[in-house]
């Protein structure tokens, strides 16, 4: 994990512009609240721009889980281990995302019970979740961002829960083909698999029934 200075990122709110990475981060937090000038002074000199290879980790279980990273180029995995050691793959994040701890985070605790890692080379914005903590209390802008933040991320997490409760792992892996049809060439099979929550094998079970529908459905 490499922090960087000052320099460019590729700008997501201009087509082919470039900002600077922490002017990339101000004006994301825009989308979610409007920020103050004097505020944003407060926190900007403690975001850093970090850097990680492919399998390299963010965030690792049981180690510190206070940072809190917004993705600016790249593609990360949040996943845990079940009871008998199995890799479960809880969400795929790119650019624009919010990446943390965040279970642990709300929970006041100091551990993480999860893994992000690097599915390919990513930077991400960082800064401590203390950071933010501190300036809560202080103006209701972070108060919203952070409301903004945990909400998105209950939602997701509930959706995921409905997905492992109700669907069937065919209908997951449909699900899946839906959330990310553009990460597809980006995602290992096994970690699809470790996602849709089934074996290499039966994945390619899934994929070959998937293409068996798809032919019949153009032949229709």
């Amino acid at each position: 994990m490499r922090a960087h200075s000052d320099k460019e990122t590729l700008n997501p709110f201009s087509a082919g512009g470039h900002l600077s990475w922490r002017d990339y981060g101000r004006n994301f937090l825009r989308t979610l609240a409007p920020i103050p000038d004097e505020e944003w002074g407060c926190i900007a000199g403690d975001i850093c721009l970090v850097a990680l290879a492919r399998g390299e980790a963010f965030v690792y279980k049981d180690g510190p889980c206070q940072a809190v990273g917004l993705i600016s180029a790249g593609l990360v995995k949040t996943s845990l281990l079940t009871p008998r050691g199995v890799e479960f793959i809880v969400s795929f994040d790119e650019r624009g995302s919010f990446v943390a701890a965040c279970a642990a985070l709300l929970r006041g605790e100091q551990r993480s019970d999860v893994t992000i890692v690097a599915l390919e080379p990513t930077e991400l914005l960082v800064i401590d979740f203390a950071c933010i903590h501190r300036r809560l209390p202080l103006h209701w802008t972070w108060q919203q961002i952070r409301r903004v933040v945990a909400e998105r991320a209950y939602v997701q997490g509930v959706k995921r829960q409905i997905e492992l409760q109700t669907m069937t792992a065919e209908e997951r892996f449909r699900s899946f083909l839906s959330a990310f049809p553009h990460l597809a060439s980006r995602i290992s099979q096994q970690d699809v698999a470790a996602y849709v929550g089934v074996t290499a094998e039966s994945l390619s079970r899934l994929r070959a029934t998937a293409k068996r529908r798809a032919k019949a459905e153009r032949k229709d």
